[in-house]
Parts: C-alpha cells; sequence; structure tokens
C-alpha cells in the first residue's frame, strides 16, 4: 500500500498567521482571497482541519497565479503599525488622533474591490493589530474614488455596457467604468443627509438577492460589515444614523456613492433566474455550517460571516440573513 502524502501544513503551528503575511495580490491586480476566507472560517471556529485543508487546496493556485506586493505596500505596512497599535488603545483621544493619520483613505475605499476596507474590518473584528496595518496599508496602494455626481441616476443607466460585455471583466474595471457614467448619484449624496446604516444594508442585500453570483454584490455587502467593524471600533458605538455629522463621515460618504456604483451595475445586468430554489436553514449557525461544508467558492463563508456579524449587531434582520445567505450558497452550488 502507498502511504498518503504528508499535508504540506501539519508542522506548522499556526497557518493563518503565516497566511496573512503572504503578499496580498496575485498577478494582474487581483486580491488574494485566502486569508481573508481563512479568518472568516477562524471566526466561526471551523477547526484547524477544516482550515489546513482549505489552504492546502487554494494555496497551489495562487503560488502558480504568482503572489506579489503592490507598489510600496510593505512600506505602508511599516509605516501604519503605530496607527495600527493606536486605534486598539483604549484611550477614545488616542484613537482620535490615530484616525487622523489615515481619515483620508477612506474617499478610495472601494479600492482592489474593497478589499484593503474588508482586511481592516476583519483586523477590527479581531483586534488584530498585524491585520489593521495590512489592511490601512492595502487602502493606501489600491485607492478607487467613486464619485460622479448627477441630477438623474437613471440616466447613466443606458450608457453601461451589457451583461454580455461585462462578462469575464474585473470588478476594479466594471467600478472604473461605471463611476465615469452620468448620474450615478443624487446631488443630494454629496452634502446632504445620509440614509442609516440599516438602510444601506438593505441596499446591499437587495443586489445579493438579485444576483447571489455577482462579486459586486458580494463585496458590497462584505464592505459594509467591515466599516461597521471599524466604526465600531473607532467610536465605541454600532453606527446607526445620523451618520453625516460623526467622525467618519467621509467614509460612509465614500461607501455610499461606491454603492450607488455597486446598485448601477448589478441592476443593469438584468435579473437572474437561478433554476431552483434556494435551500432553507433553520439557524444562522446551520447556515454557516453550509457554508464551510460547500467551500467551493472562496467567497462564501466570507459573505455568510459579514451577514451573520450585521444580525449580531442588530444591523440586519437574521431572517434576511438566512434567505440572502441561502440564495449566495445555492448560486455557489450551480455554478
Amino acid at each position: 500500500m502507498i502511504s498518503p502524502a504528508p499535508s504540506l501544513f501539519g508542522g506548522r503551528a499556526d497557518l493563518g498567521t503565516w497566511l496573512r503575511a503572504l503578499p496580498p495580490e496575485l498577478n494582474g491586480a487581483l486580491t488574494f482571497h485566502l486569508p481573508l476566507e481563512v479568518e472568516a472560517l477562524e471566526y466561526v471556529q471551523a477547526g484547524r482541519t477544516v482550515i489546513a485543508e482549505r489552504i492546502e487546496e487554494r494555496l497551489p493556485e495562487a503560488f502558480g497565479s504568482g503572489l506579489v506586493n503592490p507598489p510600496l505596500y510593505r512600506w505602508a505596512e511599516q509605516s501604519y503599525q503605530d496607527v495600527a497599535n493606536d486605534l486598539l488603545s483604549a484611550d477614545p483621544d488616542v484613537r482620535l488622533h490615530a484616525f487622523g493619520a489615515v481619515e483620508p483613505l477612506g474617499a478610495g475605499l472601494a479600492g482592489a474591490a474593497f478589499h484593503g476596507l474588508i482586511r481592516l474590518g476583519y483586523g477590527s473584528l479581531r483586534r488584530d493589530r498585524e491585520e489593521i496595518d495590512r489592511g490601512l496599508a492595502y487602502m493606501r496602494t489600491r485607492r478607487q474614488v467613486l464619485f460622479s455626481p448627477g441630477s438623474e441616476r437613471d440616466e447613466g443607466v443606458s450608457r453601461l455596457p451589457g451583461p454580455d460585455d461585462l462578462d469575464g471583466s474585473s470588478i476594479f474595471h466594471q467600478l472604473d467604468l461605471v463611476a465615469g457614467s452620468p448620474g450615478i448619484l443624487d446631488r443630494a449624496d454629496i452634502t446632504g443627509a445620509m440614509p442609516t446604516v440599516a438602510e444601506m444594508a438593505q441596499e446591499a442585500l437587495r443586489l445579493l438577492f438579485k444576483n447571489p453570483g455577482s462579486f459586486v454584490a458580494v463585496h458590497a455587502v462584505d464592505s459594509l460589515h467591515a466599516l461597521v467593524e471599524f466604526h465600531r471600533l473607532l467610536c465605541d458605538e454600532i453606527p446607526a444614523a445620523g451618520l453625516e455629522h460623526g467622525l467618519l463621515a467621509g467614509w460612509w460618504r465614500s461607501y455610499l456613492w461606491a454603492l450607488r456604483a455597486c446598485s448601477t451595475l448589478v441592476d443593469a445586468g438584468g435579473p437572474l433566474t437561478l433554476g431552483h430554489h434556494p435551500p432553507s436553514y433553520a439557524t444562522v449557525d446551520r447556515l454557516t455550517d453550509a457554508a464551510i461544508e460547500l467551500g467551493c467558492e472562496a467567497h462564501d463563508i466570507k459573505v455568510v460571516v459579514a451577514l451573520r456579524r450585521l444580525a449580531e449587531m442588530g444591523v440586519l434582520d437574521e431572517g434576511a440573513v438566512l434567505e440572502a445567505g441561502a440564495a449566495k450558497l445555492a448560486a455557489s452550488g450551480v455554478q
């Protein structure tokens, strides 16, 4: 009998820590998703064996594509170490001073398809200085400002490519394209009152229901969750209404603009039919277990954790979370 090959990671004590220290991108400026997938699995206590198997399954392809650092990413990572440490301070004045050093990053929070922000969100959730540092560094080196004021948002829809033209293009390029379309924002979006976090969450959820296989829709949900986690870390509260007057007003305004761009893209894709009804899950724990077991698409567990956390913090209703999560898993199962 031939003995099975030893696991590539069998002797490594902390797979997650090792993985997160790797470069954050693949060749072609595509974000390396595995560290975030593993963080989501760690959060739901998936277990060392499951995590090791997931890494062993996905990492060879990433290495084959080539892992790279964006220009000046490691410089930024080094530069933000003290800021990241101070953002974790129990003293709100220390956190406020630290935020002053990174406040300008909010304008470009959609960069790398929101993954710098998402990484910052996981760092905030875990109170992990190194991940907060890496999230800030990634935001610094991959900025994408999505801003196009107009008076009639619907004007821009007819000027977008159809689904066939968008097929195969990256979310980075799609968001850039839609940001240059007239009318994706109402003028009130620029300086007026902001929607509540719950209202923005409902819009992100609508996109996920409309096309649960869309990376644009998934990232709209994941990035909202990340910003809620960072807001909670910085301000010691779960954000609700009145965001236009708060410390993170600029960041939330940028998220709103990005959400409008995501909505325009998903709506331009037309209706989607999955071909069957998604399965139902009685509890969020059962939904989480299903996301771990399915494991066929890197975003499954990430979006389920985002939905789960938004429910835990009272931003989303648990029933809506169960339906949206089931739709995403069903979409992955038929891809």
